[in-house]
C-alpha cells in the first residue's frame, strides 16, 4: 500500500498532474507506438494481398502429371475423394514458347485454360486492358509485354513453339501461328508480368500438343487462404498420387520472394522499434530527474528502516506506469488510425499501379502483442540504472543540510 501511494505521489507533480518529462516521456512512448501499429498493419495488408496475387494465378495447389494427364476425369475424381477442403480444380496447359513482334523477339511461358473456368474468374479482375474472354487466335499478354514489344491491344504478334525435327535429332521444327492481342493482364508480380501469354486451350493443343491433347496439370482451390491448409492438402496428395506428380503449395512456389517479403516487415519493426528506444532515454532521464528531486524522500525512507529493494520498485513502477500510459495511447491511437485509413476516401493509391485503390490495412494481434511486449521490456530496463542510483543513496546524506 506504501508503495503505491509514494509511485502516485512522485507520478505527480504539485503544480499539475504529470510533471513536463514525464508528459514528453509518455508522448514520445505513444507515437513510436502508434507508427508501429499503422506500419505493420500497412505491411500485413500488403503482405495478404501480395499472396492474393500469388494464389489467383497458381491456385492454393500446383499439380502437374508426368508427360501430361492422362485421364483428366479420373485423376480429378480422386482429388475430390482425397481432399474434403477442395473447393475448385481448373485443366491447364502450359509450355515455353518464343513471342516475335516488329523484329522483336522474347522468351515467353504460354498458358491455356478454360475462359469459364474459376481460375479466369479469379484472374478477370487483373485485367489492365481488356476482359478475359479469349476466341480464337486471340491471346491476354502480362502487362510489361506492352513495353518490351511496343504493342497494343489489337496488334498482331507470333507466337514461335520449338519442336524435335522428327527426320533429325540434331534439328528443330518451329512452329508458328498468329494471334491478336486481346488485353493485358496485370498479376502483381513483374516476373510473371513479362513473362505470361494466355491463348484458348484448343489453339494451345494445335499448336503445341497435336498428338494428344493432353492438359499440363490442375491448379486446386482450397476453402481456406491459410498456408499450412496448402502445405498438408500438397502431403496428403503426395502420399495418395504417388511419384508420377510433382504437387507445390502457393507459398513454395514462391517461397523467396514471399519470404523477403516477411523480411521487410521484420526490418521495419526493427528500425521503427528505435523511437521507443529513444523515448525510453526520457523515461530514464525523468527518472533521474525524480531521483535527484527526491533525495530528502529517499534519506527519510531509508532511516526508516526502508529497504534498497524497496527504494528502487518504487521508481521502476513510477517509469513502468509512464511506459505503460503511452503503450495504451499508442495502440489506441494506432487502431483509430488504421479504421480510419480503411473507412475514409481520402486515404486512396493509384488503381493503374498497385491494382487496389485503397491502402490494405490488416490488424494482427500477434503483431500487437510483440509491440506490447517489447514496449514494456525496454520500458522496465530503462528503469534499472536511475532506480538502483536512488536505492544506493546513503540516508545521512540526503538529511545534511536539513
Amino acid at each position: 500500500m506504501l508503495k503505491s501511494w509514494l509511485v502516485w505521489r512522485y507520478f505527480r507533480k504539485s503544480s499539475g498532474f504529470v510533471s513536463t518529462t514525464s508528459f514528453f516521456s509518455v508522448f514520445g512512448i505513444a507515437i513510436g507506438v502508434c507508427a508501429l501499429v499503422i506500419t505493420m498493419s500497412v505491411v500485413n495488408g500488403f503482405i495478404k494481398t501480395i499472396h492474393n496475387s500469388v494464389i489467383d494465378y497458381t491456385g492454393h495447389v500446383f499439380l502437374i502429371q508426368r508427360g501430361g494427364v492422362k485421364d483428366l476425369p479420373e485423376l480429378q475424381k480422386k482429388i475430390k475423394e482425397t481432399l474434403p477442403n477442395l473447393q475448385y480444380q481448373t485443366p491447364f496447359s502450359y509450355s515455353d514458347a518464343l513471342i516475335s513482334a516488329d523484329g522483336k523477339i522474347y522468351g515467353a511461358l504460354l498458358k491455356a485454360q478454360a475462359t469459364d473456368s474459376y481460375a479466369a474468374k479469379t484472374l478477370s479482375h487483373r485485367m489492365a486492358e481488356g476482359e478475359f474472354q479469349l476466341n480464337e487466335n486471340e491471346v491476354i499478354l502480362g502487362k510489361a509485354w506492352q513495353e518490351k514489344l511496343g504493342v497494343k491491344k489489337g496488334d498482331k504478334i507470333k507466337i514461335i513453339i520449338s519442336k524435335a525435327n522428327p527426320t533429325s535429332t540434331y534439328q528443330l521444327s518451329p512452329q508458328i501461328q498468329d494471334f491478336s492481342i486481346k488485353g493485358f493482364i496485370d498479376l502483381g508480380k513483374y516476373d510473371y508480368n513479362e513473362r505470361l501469354a494466355y491463348i484458348p486451350p484448343k489453339d494451345f493443343h494445335q499448336l503445341v500438343t497435336k498428338q494428344n491433347g493432353r492438359a499440363s496439370g490442375l491448379m486446386l482451390w482450397l476453402d481456406s487462404n491459410e498456408r499450412e491448409a496448402a502445405e498438408m492438402a500438397v502431403l496428403t496428395l503426395s502420399e495418395k498420387l504417388g511419384v508420377d506428380y510433382v504437387i507445390r503449395d502457393w507459398y513454395s512456389l514462391n517461397r523467396n520472394f514471399l519470404s523477403a517479403v516477411n523480411y521487410e516487415k521484420s526490418i521495419l519493426f526493427f528500425v521503427l522499434s528505435i523511437m521507443i528506444l529513444a523515448a525510453c532515454f526520457n523515461v530514464s532521464s525523468s527518472l533521474y530527474i525524480a531521483v535527484l528531486r527526491r533525495y530528502r524522500d529517499i534519506s527519510i525512507l531509508r532511516s526508516m528502516g526502508t529497504s534498497r529493494k524497496f527504494i528502487q520498485q518504487v521508481f521502476s513502477v513510477q517509469g513502468l506506469w509512464l511506459g505503460i500510459i503511452g503503450l495504451t495511447l499508442g495502440i489506441l491511437l494506432g487502431l483509430l488510425l488504421c479504421w480510419l485509413v480503411q473507412v475514409l476516401p481520402f486515404f486512396k493509391i493509384p488503381q493503374e499501379i498497385y491494382k487496389i485503390d485503397h491502402i490494405p490495412v490488416e490488424v494482427h494481434a500477434v503483431d500487437i502483442l510483440a509491440i506490447i511486449v517489447f514496449t514494456i521490456i525496454v520500458t522496465y530496463l530503462s528503469t534499472l540504472l536511475p532506480a538502483r542510483r536512488g536505492a544506493k543513496m546513503a540516508s545521512v546524506k540526503g538529511l545534511t543540510y536539513e
